[in-house]
């Protein structure tokens, strides 16, 4: 039985080098090892991995690491293997203080240090926003000349974009390529979302084609990336035959990519477009949010044209979206660009019989239109003050 059980803990080892996802529970392996150890067997190397494995997949790094402690004082050397388990018990935990120590105190072992030693630390200081530590960490694997794999490289893109930062993940992307790595999607993603905001359609466009080039198929998030930073260079024709070309690629617009070009519409005032779009979505049978509708309104606020923009909250009514602030925030802009003071107070007095209750930008957007008497009075009919 006891050989079965040393058995166990071998292939359970030898799963977890193979395959670091598959770990048995913590209470299996708590439980075996007590049954070893009441048998007057002693914790062997494989032993304490194995536990320090489980521990880590139950988020307790602190008790890996008294582990590796209890291992060192039985006169047992731990080999990378076992570090690198406690390497990721940290970073699972987002304790990158931890890990990077360790790490350093591996690196000025005797122990080398492989892909498994930098990935987790890597990982949770992109996904954590770190990026510049991520990219340090990045680098410091290929001055070792370990090979990020492109998980690691595309975590590290993913995190360039979530700081809007393009030059980054232009370097980061160019050494992925250098390594004779191939992007996937993600990976390009990323990349296009960075330039993206950035307001870099150039280079977005360009992306774009290089992805066709690689043989990826571009996805519905690839384009409304890029249409993001079409949208802001108010490049809306450009956009609009994106929009056909994913179509035509068989892709599904869906109500993100929409709104984004709603959006679009709103910063160069083009209502023609904007219908359009309105159109195509109750062709597919997409219902328009609050944001869609709220677009809309602002797009007429920017003409001026308050019984087009009246009409569209009314259209969003019945339809069952409810306006929010910022949907009344844009019927106030229409009034205040058509200098309409009455539609102001029939607007503010609607606001608040749905259910908008008035911030102060609300409050002064309207006192500027309809001037501080008469915003005084309808005010304070509804019990609230003028600032």
């Amino acid at each position: 039985e006891l050989d079965g059980t040393a058995r166990l803990q071998t292939a359970e080892l030898h799963a977890l080098k193979v395959n670091r996802s598959l770990s048995p529970p913590l209470c299996k392996v708590e439980k075996l090892l007590k049954q070893a150890e009441g048998a007057g067997e002693v914790l062997d190397q494989t032993s304490y991995t194995v536990l320090m494995t489980a521990h880590a997949r139950s988020s307790q790094a602190t008790e890996a690491a008294e582990c590796l402690k209890s291992m060192q004082s039985a006169q047992l050397t731990p080999d990378i293997v076992t570090h690198n388990t406690l390497l990721n018990a940290y970073c699972k935990e987002k304790r990158v203080t931890e890990a990077r120590l360790h790490l350093h105190e591996i690196m000025q072992s005797q122990l080398k240090v492989d892909a498994f030693s930098f990935t987790p630390i890597v990982q949770v200081c992109a996904n954590s926003g770190r990026l510049v530590d991520a990219v340090a960490w990045l680098e410091a694997m290929c001055a070792r000349e370990i090979p990020p794999d492109v998980v690691v490289y595309t975590t590290v893109l993913n995190a360039c974009a979530k700081r809007a930062d393009a030059h980054v993940a232009t370097e980061v992307f160019q050494k992925m390529r250098s390594a004779g790595l191939q992007p996937d999607t993600v990976a390009m993603n990323s990349l296009i979302d960075s330039c993206s905001k950035c307001r870099d359609a150039d280079s977005a466009l360009r992306y774009l084609e290089d992805m066709k080039q690689m043989g990826l198929k571009p996805s519905i998030r690839t384009y409304t990336c890029v249409l993001v930073a079409l949208g802001q260079l108010l490049k809306l024709e450009q956009a609009f035959e994106l929009l056909e070309e994913a179509i035509s690629q068989g892709l599904r617009p869906d109500l993100i990519l929409y709104n984004v070009l709603l959006n679009a519409c709103v910063k160069a005032a083009d209502a023609e477009r904007a219908q359009q779009i309105f159109q195509k979505m109750h062709v597919q049978g997409i219902k328009p949010d609050v944001g869609s509708y709220s677009a809309l309104v602002n797009v007429y606020a920017a003409l001026g044209n308050v019984e087009a923009a009246a009409n569209v909250i009314a259209d969003m009514q019945e339809e069952g979206v409810s306006p929010n602030k910022f949907t009344w925030a844009g019927m106030l802009k229409a009034c205040d660009t058509a200098a309409d003071a009455v539609w102001a107070c029939v607007t503010f007095r609607n606001l608040v019989s749905f259910g908008t209750k008035p911030d102060d930008f609300l409050v002064n957007h309207f006192q500027r239109i309809v001037g501080p008497d008469l915003a005084r009075r309808v005010i304070g009919k509804r019990g609230l003050k003028v600032t």
